[in-house]
């Protein structure tokens, strides 16, 4: 099964680098310099931002303060 993983800070990182054989990921993030999947490992794919996200599963690891606007936790 494939895992979208919407993000690519810390958050996005750890649970990519453990979530999933890296073939099976995909990073998809608004910033198109930092969603590179090479730091996921050989075989994981970026996703154009906006774009419907692939995987089966969909994680979303953006800070608080990016889905609404809202103060840090």
């Amino acid at each position: 099964n494939a895992i979208s993983i919407i993000g690519s800070g810390g958050m996005a990182a750890a649970i990519g680098g453990l979530a999933a054989m890296p073939e099976h990921l995909e990073v998809m993030s608004r910033d198109a310099a930092k969603a590179r999947a090479e730091p996921f490992g050989v075989g994981a794919t970026t996703g154009m931002f906006g774009a419907a996200p692939a995987g089966d599963m969909v994680i979303l690891a953006v800070p608080r303060v990016g889905i609404d606007g809202g103060s840090e936790i």
